[in-house]
């Protein structure tokens, strides 16, 4: 079961993900996907081209805990934890300024 909450902020999108569930960062692309980078802060977690295909990085590395769409640029993280909570951009085409979501994982809610 996918949860997350979404509130507009003034640079960053506020993604709430739980524990142990996964969460969807949308980076709302428009018109054809040639390439997409994610990152957590500096570090690459995915990216795609049609040259060198998927490459994961870091939390991503384990297999099943991160799904990237090549058509949607939606990235999937599985299995969320408390070290999953940060900034994250999504870098679109290698154009202008990346999509930014701010990441925060929640314990189990009562």
């Amino acid at each position: 079961m996918s949860v997350f909450v979404t509130c507009a902020g003034e640079t960053a999108e506020t993604v709430y993900g739980l524990k142990n569930k996964h969460v969807q960062l949308d980076p709302k692309v428009t018109g054809t996907l040639r390439s997409i980078t994610w990152k957590k802060q500096n570090d690459k977690l995915a990216e795609w081209s049609p040259e060198f295909e998927y490459d994961y990085y870091g939390r991503c590395l384990t297999a099943g805990r991160c799904d990237l769409s090549k058509t949607t640029g939606v990235l999937i993280m599985k299995e969320l934890n408390p070290g999953d909570t940060g900034k994250y951009f999504a870098e679109i085409n290698n154009q202008g300024i990346p999509k930014e979501f701010l990441l925060t994982v929640l314990g189990k809610l009562v």
